[in-house]
């Protein structure tokens, strides 16, 4: 193809007067040029391309991290929320328990009850006033798990016999579910009957953001 194009040029050329040389490295030369141009290019997209992509993975790094952060918060909050409900509710605390999702209560009362003052934004008096009737309410809450406890575990015993195919004696196991049910209604009442002097202590606004946490039925309105 190159000599089909080269043989033209040269018939016009030699009419010219001004004598002409012909560069024996020229088809070399235009081979050599050609390849540059073509590395330069692709080196140029090519950096192009990494410059794309690393500016999408730096993108991509900081979503996902702004995820991770987000989770992490979320994770803390629940966390945060569990433990509390666990502290007022011995009902979701022995669910809690059965799930093995007990939180640990390592720590005094006012450490455990310190994000409440930032979270719902207390004075320093109302903190205080919510600590002690916390501490009132602590013994009440934990006899009532005890008893809980107590007869989730008769149950279980009449469960374990039904798996082996043994008798059961059920007047004992109705009596065992009334007396369960008669301690978590009591335990609702407690809680509820807790949620509601809290309320009483705080603002509206603190009162809406406590409520929700709780999730209390029972509670009063803001």
């Amino acid at each position: 193809m190159a000599e089909k194009e080269s043989d033209p040029l040269e018939k016009h050329l030699s009419k010219w007067k001004v004598s002409f040389e012909r560069d024996p490295l020229l088809s070399t030369h235009v081979l050599n040029r050609i390849s540059s141009d073509k590395h330069s290019g692709l080196f140029a997209n090519r950096l192009s391309v990494f410059r794309w992509a690393g500016g999408i993975a730096a993108m991509a790094a900081l979503i996902v991290g702004a995820l991770i952060i987000n989770q992490q918060f979320k994770d803390r909050g629940s966390y945060v929320e569990s433990s509390y409900l666990q502290m007022i509710d011995p009902v979701f605390r022995i669910h809690a328990e059965s799930r093995n999702e007990l939180q640990g209560t390592g720590g005094s009362l006012i450490q455990r009850l310190a994000w409440m003052q930032d979270k719902l934004e207390l004075s320093q008096d109302q903190f205080m006033d919510l600590v002690e009737l916390h501490t009132s309410y602590a013994h009440r809450f934990d006899e009532l798990y005890e008893e809980l406890v107590r007869l989730e575990d008769r149950y279980e015993e009449f469960e374990e016999l039904r798996k082996q195919n043994e008798m059961i004696d059920f007047i004992a196991l109705y009596e065992v579910l009334t007396e369960r049910k008669e301690m978590e209604q009591n335990s609702g009442a407690l809680s509820s009957e807790f949620v509601a002097k809290v309320a009483s202590h705080l603002r509206p606004d603190q009162r809406i953001s406590y409520l929700s946490l709780v999730k209390s039925p029972s509670a009063p309105d803001a």
